[in-house]
């Protein structure tokens, strides 16, 4: 029990520190936070632009109607399953188009589909880019599935995908809800080790899961 509760005083007291040294990426009214505003409400803008025009959910959209059919299936359906709704639509075999179906399914926080299908364009020989794993990592995290987003993480790097920033982030957001502040660090550390640069987002994201793990309340006394 000492043991433990000094290894997590110790993460913790290493974790603020880090926090407060790079400060200046995520306090008050640096350069570097106004610039991040700026591309935020560019990006806030972009978006509600788009979904007013796209209404992805219309009757006649054919990734609405296969997202439909994939989120009636049982949740413990087959890889076979999954295939006999998918293997008729050619179109999923271009990488952009099984972007547009994660995405639908995406924000139904359909986890355990996207990943089956994840599974099925591999199978199928779709060739999966870092936003195809990006994207169900975000929707693993948002569920709080963290440890498979983990997984996920591991398997996309083994199969020749290189992580970009927004994965890292991604990924240190997932651990973050579940309130693991150790494993969102050694993402952290792994996005060094990969030569990725982080961003502000990186540092904002690495602070809210501080939070949320319950080790939000930073002060330069105790740094």
């Amino acid at each position: 029990s000492t043991t433990s509760t000094t290894s997590t005083t110790s993460t913790t007291s290493t974790t603020s520190s880090f926090l407060m040294r790079n400060a200046h990426l995520f306090i008050g009214n640096s350069p570097g936070r106004r610039q991040n505003h700026q591309r935020s409400a560019t990006v806030t803008r972009v978006s509600r632009g788009s979904s007013r025009g796209s209404r992805g959910d219309k009757p006649g959209d054919p990734f609405h109607a296969m997202a439909n059919e994939l989120m009636a299936l049982p949740e413990d359906s087959s890889i076979d399953s999954i295939s006999s709704v998918l293997q008729k639509e050619e179109m999923l075999k271009d990488p952009k188009s099984l972007t547009k179906l994660l995405n639908h399914l995406g924000r139904w926080r359909a986890a355990s589909v996207c990943v089956r299908v994840l599974e099925w364009a591999e199978a199928a020989g779709v060739a999966l880019n870092v936003y195809h794993y990006s994207s169900v990592l975000s929707i693993l995290g948002k569920c709080g599935r963290w440890e498979e987003a983990l997984q996920l993480f591991n398997t996309m790097k083994v199969q020749g995908v290189a992580p970009n920033r927004v994965t890292y982030n991604t990924l240190i957001s997932a651990c973050g809800r579940g309130k693991n502040i150790e494993r969102a660090m050694w993402v952290y550390k792994q996005m060094g080790l990969a030569g990725v640069s982080p961003d502000t987002t990186t540092f904002n994201t690495l602070l809210s899961a501080c939070k949320q793990a319950g080790e939000g309340e930073y002060s330069t006394a105790r740094s």
